[in-house]
């Protein structure tokens, strides 16, 4: 039960992640100015920043609910190992590497890879770095109309690299995940050149923060329930 409730933080979490998100999608609006001003502008930009990093507290948050779940079952596991007692995921992930074949073992190693990274990316985004994250709407003549852009929000896909949070790292922006190219389409109407699309593109490596999480806790959800069934059919006998 007490990884259940982690389970449930887990879950908590992540639909914080996508409260923030919805909400703000819905500031978002698609504005149309009336022709007479539209016809005065030749080219409109209007670009507002905030802060986000409200994103990376529930990150955090999840990965550490995530952790505490998976060490909870690591213990429960332990139970059924004789002359084994532990209440960490690596000490049994050590016990499997050394090769006995026993069906809980081949659970664990099944899903060995996945538990590698997840503790690796917990390990530095808890205890080595704050990953800056902005929010930021744009706004942008398009046409005969005005039309707002929301930046998405991403994070990095594989375990974040370590860098210095000092003032010459964020002079230059360096472990921002908010580095995005960005794609523009230009449309002539005769000597007339008008934006007709523009795009957000996030650089190789960052993936949204909405899709790292689901993926995270798809991985996790078969984790628990391949461990829940195993426990299950040993019926509380030891091996």
């Amino acid at each position: 039960m007490y990884a259940f409730r982690k389970y449930q933080a887990v879950q908590y979490h992540f639909w914080n992640v996508l409260r923030y998100l919805k909400e703000e999608e819905d500031n978002v609006v698609f504005m149309r100015e009336d022709r007479v001003v539209i016809r005065k502008t030749i080219n409109v930009t209007v670009t507002i920043e905030l802060p986000a990093n409200h994103y990376v507290y529930e990150l955090s948050a999840f990965l550490e609910a995530m952790k505490s779940a998976i060490d909870f079952l690591a213990t429960v596991v332990s139970l059924h190992l004789k002359g084994k007692q532990f209440d960490k995921i690596s000490s049994l992930m050590k016990l499997v590497e050394k090769g006995r074949i026993i069906p809980i073992y081949d659970q664990i190693k099944s899903h060995f890879n996945w538990l590698s990274e997840i503790r690796e990316y917990r390990h530095h985004l808890v205890h080595r770095l704050m990953i800056n994250i902005s929010q930021e709407y744009k706004t942008l003549k398009m046409s005969d109309s005005l039309k707002t852009y929301k930046r998405p929000i991403v994070v990095p896909e594989k375990s974040p690299k370590y860098l210095p949070d000092t003032r010459m790292s964020r002079m230059y922006d360096r472990g921002s995940s908010m580095k995005f190219g960005q794609l523009e389409i230009k449309t002539k109407f005769g000597n007339k050149s008008v934006r007709t699309h523009f795009e957000y593109l996030p650089i190789m490596g960052y993936i949204p923060i909405k899709e790292f999480m689901e993926k995270q806790l798809g991985k996790f959800r078969h984790f628990f329930k391949d461990t829940i069934n195993i426990l299950t059919a040993l019926d509380f006998k030891q091996l």
